[in-house]
């Protein structure tokens, strides 16, 4: 079991939990609405190796910093929270992020190199240029609820009766029913609390989860030539999200970088595919004699 940490930044209480392990220190960003917990299958295969901890982003897992959705103006709000812990750990670590924990990651490592030793981006939420057109073109008009992923984030049940009913229901559901063992017990675990009535809740509400989705960066491919560590993208053959075409870019803009693509896997690549996952990662530090 991870231990549960918390720390004090400028406006608020962050969480983060600490797998331990004796390797090189390193972080594991998480994907939007979810939270470190969420990754604990995967963490305890990469604590065999290294030392491994993970924030809970503004709005999500059990960080209270303040989190209104109408303040929320960009993703450069979770470059500098990361930037802030990476800060308090006083020495360059891994950097590991899947989908928008991968673009704050990468987004950091551009402003702070000297912070991040490694940079291993699974899925991350870097689309094509043309659906980067059209987001930018929706943010500046106020329309990015016409993206399905901000408008059903928007309407996500908060509140559920009991954990054999969440249970039940996100089993079959749709990224869920792909999981393997353990993901959905960590998303039970610590993505929802319990309130008085003796329900259970989102942690990270519908409301924030949905401005999170409508902030993407649409700039985002102006970072990938600005990265001066080693890096490793780790993407799903069938992802809908950062599909082919953005490795290919990707390398063109960021020569040295290392793709691994996971066949018969989409974007939830850590959940599907943990052991690979780490196996992959793995390998790519052995390489650089980081392990």
């Amino acid at each position: 079991m991870p231990v549960q940490r918390f720390f004090e930044a400028p406006d608020g209480t962050f969480s983060y939990l600490d797998w331990g392990g004796d390797g090189p220190l390193t972080h594991i960003a998480h994907a939007t609405g979810f939270c470190a917990g969420v990754y604990d299958p995967l963490a305890q295969m990469l604590a065999t190796r290294l030392g491994v901890v993970g924030m809970d982003n503004r709005g999500h897992g059990r960080t209270s910093a303040p989190a209104d959705p109408k303040n929320l103006r960009s993703w450069n709000t979770f470059a500098d929270d990361l930037g802030f812990f990476f800060n308090r750990l006083k020495a360059p670590v891994i950097s590991i992020g899947h989908s928008l924990g991968a673009v704050s990651s990468m987004m950091l490592a551009a402003r702070q190199p000297q912070l991040i030793k490694a940079l291993i981006l699974i899925d991350p939420t870097i689309m094509s240029q043309s659906l980067n057109l059209l987001l930018f073109i929706s943010q500046r008009l106020g329309f990015t609820k016409i993206f399905p992923i901000v408008s059903g984030a928007a309407r996500r049940k908060p509140v559920w009766p009991d954990r054999s009913t969440i249970q039940e229901a996100y089993s079959k559901r749709v990224p869920f029913n792909k999981w393997t063992d353990g993901f959905l017990k960590g998303y039970l675990d610590y993505g929802f609390e319990e309130i008085e009535s003796g329900s259970l809740k989102l942690r990270c509400q519908p409301a924030w989860e949905s401005r999170c989705f409508s902030t993407c960066p649409a700039a985002v491919w102006k970072i990938p030539a600005q990265l001066k560590m080693p890096v490793l993208i780790i993407y799903g053959s069938s992802s809908d999200v950062f599909v082919s075409k953005c490795a290919l870019k990707f390398k063109k803009e960021c020569p040295m970088v290392e793709l691994k693509r996971m066949e018969g896997t989409g974007h939830f690549v850590p959940m599907e595919q943990p052991q690979q996952t780490a196996k992959s990662v793995f390998e790519f530090l052995e390489k650089l004699k980081i392990l």
